[in-house]
């Protein structure tokens, strides 16, 4: 048994424990209402908190793809939030690494930014 594996592997899953705890904590600080849903504004706004700075249209097409009644409500349940926020780190991540003229230095038009703070990882 390799131990240095076990240990990088307990790590990874730890760290991603924490992640969805952290998202958690932020889906509850910006779900006012108690619905168990946020709006497009909640979301806006734990974004924000999340270091991710999102157009309007970029945060309209977001709420109409994780609403789970096809964007009718304009709003997202948690299980829907976890979806959203992993899939805007994942695809701003990938925006960055493409980004070697650092032109996501702030809000840029559409483009999904990142703080290098924001997540931890």
């Amino acid at each position: 048994m390799n131990v240095n594996g076990a240990n990088n592997n307990f790590c990874e899953v730890k760290r991603k424990i924490g992640f969805v705890c952290h998202l958690q904590d932020i889906f509850e600080r910006f779900d006012r209402d108690r619905s168990g849903k946020i709006d497009a504004n909640e979301l806006r706004e734990a974004l924000l908190s999340l270091g991710f700075t999102v157009s309007p249209v970029v945060l309209d097409l977001l709420v109409s793809k994780f609403d789970k009644t096809g964007g009718k409500s304009k709003a997202i349940e948690y299980d829907n939030f976890i979806e959203c926020c992993v899939t805007v780190k994942g695809l701003t991540e990938k925006f960055m690494e493409k980004d070697t003229k650092e032109l996501c230095s702030g809000s840029q038009g559409d483009y999904l930014c990142h703080s290098k703070k924001a997540w931890g990882c």
